[in-house]
């Protein structure tokens, strides 16, 4: 059996549940990116499939800047989880957290919003950075294969 002590509230905490009072559940979807970072795309009522592609329709420019990826890149619903997860294409993952608002303000962690303008732009440069990164080592490794490849012909040509 396990003992839970109260511990008093906070004054934010009191004031996060207040607002909380008399009104629907939220749910927390959370936006994964390849590496790990989390982010926080949009409460919303409807945890559902739909509610996800609505959210994502107010948020997209801001999503594809946290993610590093293209007005291009493929949202696809993840199968076998009633379309609570979706994949976007190589670039991270859209899903439901598992939390409310409510366990947000009692936890007191919430995650960062990716619709801040700061916290898109920082994420997209420093995606662009590691972008930029892989595209020079992809082109190193393409000359030392191509250098090796014209060594070996000059090998069996002497």
């Amino acid at each position: 059996m396990t003992l839970h002590i109260a511990t008093p509230l906070t004054a934010d905490q009191l004031a996060g549940l207040a607002a909380l009072q008399n009104r629907p559940t939220l749910y927390e979807i959370e936006v994964v990116a390849p590496d790990g970072r989390k982010a926080l795309l949009a409460y919303t009522a409807r945890k559902s499939g739909l509610g996800l592609r609505s959210a994502v329709a107010g948020r997209a420019e801001a999503l594809l800047a946290f993610l590093g990826a293209n007005r291009d890149a493929r949202f696809v619903a993840t199968t076998g989880c009633r379309c609570h997860t979706h994949t976007i294409t190589g670039h991270g993952l859209l899903r439901f957290s598992d939390r409310t608002k409510r366990d947000v303000v009692m936890e007191g962690t919430p995650l960062t919003y990716i619709t801040d303008a700061a916290c898109a732009g920082d994420y997209a440069a420093a995606n662009a950075r590691e972008i930029a990164a892989q595209r020079a080592d992809a082109e190193k490794d393409e000359a030392m294969d191509l250098a090796r490849y014209h060594a070996s012909i000059q090998g069996t040509a002497s």
